[in-house]
């Protein structure tokens, strides 16, 4: 969902000729000094903008506490430890059937 709505937020600019770029941290920053400084005579765009970087940061806030938790159990789970050192595997994967 997070990269559903950074998506819906660089292709709205990007209608507008503008470009975020490949900033992962900075998206919310970058995007808000983007309409500030390219697209302040433009109220309703700027409110959707807006209303899409709060939605994003609800989503980034929901998700931050369940992952922290799993982050945390993963590292108490010998089996869960050696399946997170698989390359190209998340931590999700790391969860087989059957361990709690």
């Amino acid at each position: 969902m997070r990269c559903d709505l950074e998506n819906q937020i660089r292709g709205l600019l990007e209608t507008f000729g503008l470009v975020v770029g490949k900033a992962p941290g900075r998206l919310a920053e970058r995007a808000r000094e983007i309409v500030a400084d390219e697209l302040a005579d433009e109220p309703e765009f700027v409110s959707l903008v807006e209303s899409l970087l709060a939605m994003r940061a609800d989503v980034v806030e929901r998700i931050a506490g369940p992952d922290a938790r799993l982050r945390a159990r993963a590292r108490t789970t010998p089996v869960c430890r050696r399946f997170m050192t698989v390359p190209l595997r998340g931590l999700l994967a790391a969860f087989p059937p059957g361990i709690e």
